[in-house]
């Protein structure tokens, strides 16, 4: 979870605070996502 936190990081400062909520629940989906697919 803290590696995808900091991989967003970067790119929510170049947007802003509009894209932290934005990636934060695409992050989210993925990583649901991926979960089972890794597992």
């Amino acid at each position: 979870m803290d590696s995808t936190f900091i991989a967003a990081s970067p790119r929510k400062g170049v947007t802003g605070r509009y894209s932290h909520q934005q990636e934060a629940h695409n992050f989210s989906a993925a990583k649901l996502l991926e979960k089972p697919g890794k597992i």
